[in-house]
């Protein structure tokens, strides 16, 4: 017995003779070398270019504040690819400013000798700048601008006869320029200034001082709560931790009549400068007395203590004298 297999149905025939399955065929195999051949071109234009472009500049790096303060500054250039060593004859900085340069990796770390000029622009170019891989050679450039300082003063103000009015801090750029108000009050004493705050210490209508943190951003003013009544002989600031500390030297009370006892300055912890609005910086009142003081009698006490201070001047670490009398108004 025999079993015949299944006719096979008809092939779908072209007009040009081709089946429709061998079309298709043909028509993947178009699509799928073309899309090699396109890949290939771009991967030998990508290695061209490669091979014929030098190194690129990432990033460059500055510190533009302290270039104007202090010199030996970095200015650090990132390229794209380690580097061969750059001498320095291919180094130009544009206006002329003296300097070292070294090739770490990938980074070129240029040092300034000197202190830059304020608002001023400059240009460094390094020319003939090659890799370790290739030999085709690029030429880097950098512009920075250096900043303006301001340089604040106390002006005191006076009317005609010669009264006391309004006393104001002014800012006046280094490069020149007219001088700007940022803050006036009555009898101010003395100010340390931040970028954006400043400290003032002000003398209140009976003779006691006070000491202020005023925004330079628009924010509300904090007082800075001292220790009771009496006069800050000194005021500090570090820009660098933005830090201020200042010396006080309390006024005599029922319980220390005299001034020459138990009342040498102390010295208050320094406190930080936070971004505004910000609560009002504490001072820790049980910080150590610059000097020898004498116990602290408690307020029950009828009774002044009778261990007596080993000295009755004020201590040496008040980088100032103390302030005159409330009769007299206080100079800048």
């Amino acid at each position: 017995m025999s079993i015949e297999a299944p006719p096979r149905p008809p092939e779908l025939v072209t007009r040009n003779g081709g089946s429709g399955r061998e079309r298709s065929g043909r028509r993947f195999r178009r699509l799928l070398y073309g899309s090699i051949a396109v890949f290939s071109l771009l991967v030998v234009a990508l290695i061209g270019a490669n091979l014929t472009q030098g190194p690129q500049l990432k990033s460059a790096q500055i510190n533009l504040n302290t270039s104007v303060e202090r010199a030996g500054q970095r200015l650090l250039l990132q390229t794209n690819e380690p580097l061969a060593g750059v001498a320095a004859s291919h180094i130009t900085i544009t206006p002329s400013a003296g300097f070292t340069a070294s090739v770490n990796a990938s980074s070129i770390d240029i040092q300034f000798s000197d202190i830059l000029q304020y608002d001023t622009a400059y240009t460094v170019t390094v020319s003939d700048v090659q890799s370790i891989s290739a030999g085709a050679s690029s030429t880097l450039a950098y512009t920075f601008t250096t900043p303006d300082p301001t340089v604040n003063y106390l002006a005191p103000a006076a009317d005609s006869d010669g009264t006391q009015t309004q006393d104001a801090i002014m800012s006046v750029p280094l490069s020149g320029g007219p001088a700007v108000t940022v803050y006036s009050a009555p009898h101010i004493r003395r100010f340390v200034a931040f970028a954006t705050a400043l400290v003032v210490n002000t003398v209140n209508d009976d003779g006691t001082d006070a000491l202020t943190i005023v925004s330079l951003t628009g924010a509300a003013d904090i007082p800075v709560q001292v220790a009771g009544p009496g006069i800050v002989t000194s005021l500090k600031a570090s820009l660098s931790s933005n830090l201020f500390g200042y010396t006080f030297s309390a006024n005599p009370s029922a319980q220390y009549p005299t001034p020459l006892i138990c009342s040498t300055p102390t010295t208050s912890p320094a406190v930080r400068i936070t971004p505004f609005p910000s609560p009002a910086p504490t001072t820790n009142n049980s910080a150590p007395r610059t000097g020898r003081s004498c116990p602290t009698a408690p307020p029950s006490s009828p009774k002044r203590p009778t261990t007596p201070c080993s000295s009755s001047t004020p201590s040496a670490n008040a980088t100032e004298p103390p302030a005159p009398p409330s009769s007299q108004r206080p100079t800048a």
